[in-house]
Order: structure tokens, then sequence, then C-alpha cells
């Protein structure tokens, strides 16, 4: 009697286990589709960080460059899109190719205004 109350104790604490990892899991989903949101703050880092972009082709200035890099929050949307693919998340996918394509155009829309 004494064996199968263990042999349920141990099946009982993998089946935890599990079901911590897959909440683990759903939480790293809402984070990751949280950051790939297209956002107010989101759209204003994309305009900012292009704008130092231009400024330092401009300038010709690797330093501005860099920068430009640090304050663009483009890793969100591709964390989206790559995330997605690996768990096979269409939503994921689709949420992440399109702000991929907003961050593109709107940073070539502002270069144009500028050049």
């Amino acid at each position: 009697m004494s064996k199968s109350i263990g042999n349920f104790k141990e099946k009982q604490s993998k089946f935890l286990k599990s079901v911590t990892a897959r909440l683990t899991v759903a939480q790293v989903v809402d984070n990751v589709r949280s950051n790939g949101s297209l956002t107010f703050d989101f759209v204003c880092y994309i305009v900012f960080a292009s704008w130092i972009a231009a400024m330092g082709l401009l300038d010709n200035s690797v330093i501005s460059l860099v920068a430009s890099m640090l304050v663009s929050p483009m890793m969100g949307p591709v964390m989206c899109f790559t995330f997605g693919t690996i768990i096979k998340d269409f939503s994921l996918i689709k949420t992440g190719l399109k702000n991929i394509l907003v961050c593109f155009a709107v940073t070539i829309s502002f270069g144009k205004q500028l050049g």
C-alpha cells in the first residue's frame, strides 16, 4: 500500500511541475506579445530612433547610428515573429511581421522627409 502511495506522490509531483512549466510558457508568450504590440510609445520610439539615425547619416557619425539602434524598439516585433515561428503560433507571427513592416514604413517615410 505504501508503495502505491509513493508512486502516486511521484506522479503528482511530475504533473504539478508540468503545469507550472505550462504557466511559465504562457507568461512568456504574453510578455513577447506585449513587447511586440504596436503602441503610441512604440511609434514615438521608432520616430525618435529614425531621427537619430538620419542625423547620424547626415553627420557621418557612427556613434549616432549605434545610439539609434539602442533607442529603437524593433527587437520586440522581431522577437514576436521569431518566437511565434518557433512555437508555431500564427497570431504571434502575424503580429510580429505586421509591426516589423510598420517600423520599416515609418523609418523609410521619415528618412524621405529629411532627404
